[in-house]
């Protein structure tokens, strides 16, 4: 049995619309979670039976298909990966331009400066890498607890 989404009346479900109003029955398409193998409304955006949330990602047919929570911590490792990357190689060529600086003015400053900066981005990297193993442990004990 189904319950109409206009008057609430229940009817079966081999009904294409509401005997009591007409309303038309919509079909929703489900697929598989990917965590508990639970049939899941293709619009819900967690399992109503597992309770993991799904991020939408849109492949080539515009289709939207729900990510699993292994793929959207993956995802997020690999972010973090290409944050790290990108802040490493823009403090290396700020670091190379505070030393250019120091020699060409003979100023200790830039060259303390230069030194300081390595010292911060390098404490960065670390967070960063910190970050990345504590959302790994999240991601282990949320699959135990399954």
């Amino acid at each position: 049995m189904i319950k109409c989404s206009e008057c609430g009346k229940e009817f079966d479900e081999n009904l294409k619309e509401c005997p009591d109003c007409g309303a038309k029955v919509i079909e929703e398409r489900t697929f598989t979670c990917g965590n508990c193998g639970a049939e899941v409304p293709e619009s819900a955006k967690s399992c109503p039976k597992c309770g993991a949330t799904f991020e939408l990602e849109e492949n080539d047919d515009s289709l939207f298909i729900p990510l699993t929570p292994q793929e959207r911590y993956q995802r997020t490792v690999n972010r973090l990966g290409i944050i790290k990357i990108v802040f490493i190689v823009a403090t290396i060529i700020f670091a190379i331009i505070l030393l250019i600086l120091a020699i060409d003015t003979s100023n200790i400053t830039y060259f303390i400066a230069a030194s300081v900066y390595i010292v911060l981005a390098l404490i960065t990297c670390v967070f960063i890498d910190w970050c990345a193993n504590v959302l790994e442990c999240l991601s282990t004990l949320t699959q135990k607890k399954k």
